[in-house]
Order: structure tokens, then C-alpha cells, then sequence
């Protein structure tokens, strides 16, 4: 159903209706513009609208005309506007950054979001320490500098204190225009931290037993709180796998340690997030929730947050971005 330019303009000088809503739609969701903002859209006879957001009228004569509804102009990419300044008008590109170079691992992030992928074109298949990170920087940094100015965000896809992360947020072509740049590992902690209550610590589930130290160490550094950590992580438990045989060892072999790493977790204390501590995890969330619902019963179970770093560092890259902090 489509409504006029009249009409809203009727709706919007209706002093009953005091209370409006209005939400911009991009492809990732709705984001309010304020009742200035709708008011100089309508001005423009050139944008078509359809049904769309909440329009909350304060009357009961105008609750017919005032259904719910939502304005999409035909330019539909979204903008962010402070006051009557628009800080951004275009779409977004994040680029997600794969930093091994198996293509399968990448394929398997895809789902996840939209946005655009690297691989890197050489160098370790799978990141299972400290010195494969270091080194998988010299095989993507050559090949991500020659398209720093294609892209909005940046987003480091290894669970891990990568280098790559500072590396990049170095890069003047990043500096010079405040393009955002996290890792998945940063992200996921952020976000936990975040949606837990102050009783609650989260955790992290890897993949080989090396990362315990590597990650726990690399909380530590982020938080900037030391040995203090422990207050709000309850630590790190691994499957002894590595990010490849999580989708070549048996099926029922990755959910069997899988779900025996994060029983241990939540043994820690009272844990309200579990982040998926591998990229190469996305998607297994289910079997995580599984161990929850089976350690803790359905209720406790059910309310634990299963964290993953690629879509936490997707959202905040967007928001960032968009926000043009």
C-alpha cells in the first residue's frame, strides 16, 4: 500500500501525533532519523515511500490512519545524520580479512554477512600459533595495501592478538580517513563484556591446547587489567583441534569435543558468554548450546550468549563506519 506525500505531510502537522517514530531502512536493519529529518524528505516529491515503521499516534481518532508503517526512499542505502549534517550517505564496505589461505575457511564465513572477503593468496593454511600469525601478515599486508581505499572497515578474521590488526590501523591510507580496523578476537571479548550482567564472567572456546596460554594472555592485554582479568573471564577451554579439522575430522568427533570444551568452561563459575574462540567455529553454535542446555538445564542453558567474533566485528565495524567516529 502506498501512501502520499500529503498524507504524511497531514500525519506530521497533526499535533495529536507527538509521538513518531521513523526508521531509515539499509540492508542490514532500520536506523531512526529524527521527525526533522522525515519533514525534509517529504519535501522532496521525488521519493516514494511504502509501508513502513512504528507510527505511534496519541489520539484514538488517528490510531486508523497512523498504522504501523515504514518510510523507505528510493535511494534506499541508508544514511547517518548528526542534526542537519549527513555523515555518511553511501553504502558500506567491510572487508572481511581471512588471513590463512585455505579458501574453504572463508567460504564457510560467508554466510555470516554480505560483505566482501580475502584470502590470503599464500602462507599458512591454518593459524595455530603465535608465529604462523606473524608470518601470514607478510603474505596478506602486499596484497590488502593495494585496496585500503575500496573499503569503509576492516575486519582481522583469526582468533587472535593478530598483528595484522595494528598493522593495518598503521597504513596511512586507514589513518588518514579514521577507517575502523578489529579482530574478531577484540570484537567477541568487547561484545561479551558488554551484554554479560556485572556477575557474570564469559569465556572462550578454541582449538588447539597452545591457545589457552596465547588467549588468556591476549585478554589480559586487551583489558589492560592483568592477572584482574579473571574477575569478569573465566578462561579459556580447548577441543585439541585445529581450525582445519573442524571441517575435515569426523562430524561427531568435533561436536563430541566441542561440546566436552564448553562443559568445562562453564564449570568455571557463573559464565554468561561463551565466544566461539576460531573462525573456522562459525556455525557451531548449535552444538554449543547443545553443551549449555545439557550442563545447565534448558533455562539456564538457553539464556547463555554464544558469541561469534565475525558477526560482533561485522556489527561494530558498521556501526563505527556509519557513525564515522
Amino acid at each position: 500500500m502506498m501512501y502520499s506525500n500529503d498524507y504524511w505531510r497531514n500525519f506530521v502537522d497533526d499535533p495529536s501525533n507527538l509521538f513518531m517514530f521513523v526508521f531509515f531502512q539499509e540492508p542490514h536493519g532500520f536506523y531512526p532519523l529524527s521527525d526533522r529529518d522525515v519533514m525534509q524528505s517529504l519535501q522532496h516529491s521525488s521519493h516514494r515511500y511504502h509501508p513502513t515503521t512504528s507510527l505511534r499516534p496519541r489520539s484514538k481518532q488517528n490510531r486508523t490512519a497512523a498504522r504501523p508503517t515504514t518510510i523507505s526512499p528510493t535511494y534506499s542505502m541508508g544514511e547517518y545524520r548528526q542534526g542537519q549534517a549527513i555523515r555518511y550517505n553511501k553504502m558500506r564496505s567491510v572487508l572481511v580479512i581471512q588471513p590463512n589461505s585455505t579458501q574453504s575457511m572463508t567460504d564457510g564465513l560467508k554466510p555470516l554477512t554480505a560483505h566482501e572477503y580475502f584470502t590470503a593468496p599464500s602462507g599458512p593454511k591454518s593459524i595455530n600459533n603465535e608465529d604462523d600469525a606473524v608470518e601470514s601478515v607478510k603474505h596478506c599486508l602486499p596484497a590488502l595495501q593495494k585496496v585500503l581505499d575500496q573499503h569503509d572497515g576492516f575486519l582481522v578474521a583469526c582468533y587472535s592478538k593478530h598483528p595484522l590488526v595494528p598493522q593495518l590501523k598503521s597504513e596511512s591510507a586507514v589513518k588518514s580517513s579514521r577507517k575502523p580496523v578489529t579482530g574478531i578476537f577484540e570484537a567477541s571479548v568487547g561484545y561479551s563484556l558488554q551484554v554479560i550482567h556485572p556477575d557474570e564472567k564469559f569465556g572462550i572456546v578454541s582449538t588447539g591446547k597452545v591457545w589457552e596460554q596465547i588467549l588468556s594472555e591476549a585478554v589480559e592485554d586487551f583489558l589492560g587489567t592483568g592477572s584482574e582479568a579473571s574477575k569478569r573471564f573465566a578462561g579459556v577451554e580447548t577441543t585439541g583441534l585445529n581450525a582445519t579439522d573442524l571441517h575435515d575430522a569426523p562430524a561427531e568427533e568435533v561436536r563430541r569435543r566441542m561440546k566436552s570444551a564448553v562443559k568445562r568452561l562453564l564449570s568455571k563459575g557463573k559464565v554468561g558468554a561463551i565466544c566461539l574462540g576460531c573462525a573456522g567455529m562459525a556455525g557451531m553454535d548449535t552444538m554449543v548450546r547443545e553443551a549449555c542446555v545439557e550442563e545447565l538445564g534448558p533455562d539456564d542453558g538457553n539464556r547463555v550468549r554464544i558469541v561469534d567474533g565475525v558477526v560482533a566485528g561485522v556489527a561494530w565495524l558498521e556501526g563505527a563506519v556509519r557513525s564515522g567516529f
